[in-house]
């Protein structure tokens, strides 16, 4: 079964409009939203979702387009590149405004490890999400990290 299908199976469908990309679950609906049951906004954690990416920007097209998704919206992407990619990653996102997203470039030689720990170091949230650049991530992702 492809990547597609198997997201399809569990009711993730990836929609693209050229430009964008969106994800959405479906679901039986209930009479309880989990988003009902969250504090409001300026009670709400900060949620760090820390990226790391070797630059494709396609795959980091369709990671956006899911964390743009979450129901969940006190967040931030922190995204560390690698070398290589440091400058087509930022010129990138540089296009996508409406991301709380910032960009650090790794220094040559580092592990997929020490990329993390970067990016650990720069996070604000209280709460984390690794959200690498080749992750679909249902809408409720952030929400259920809560």
């Amino acid at each position: 079964m492809s990547g597609l299908a198997t997201l399809q199976s569990h009711g993730i469908e990836l929609c693209s409009d050229n430009s964008q990309i969106n994800c959405s679950v479906h679901e039986a609906s209930s009479t309880s939203s989990a988003a009902s049951r969250l504090p409001a906004l300026e009670e709400s954690p900060l949620v760090s979702c820390l990226m790391v990416t070797r630059g494709n920007i396609e795959l980091i097209r369709y990671s956006l387009g899911c964390y743009r998704s979450q129901t969940y919206q006190r967040r931030e992407l922190v995204i560390v590149a690698e070398p290589d990619a440091g400058d087509r990653v930022r010129s990138f996102i540089a296009t996508h405004q409406d991301l709380n997203a910032t960009v650090f470039v790794a220094p040559p030689g580092l592990t997929v490890g020490d990329h993390r720990n970067l990016g650990a170091a720069r996070w604000t949230g209280s709460v984390v999400v690794t959200w690498d650049d080749d992750d679909l991530s249902e809408p409720r992702r952030g929400e259920m990290s809560v």
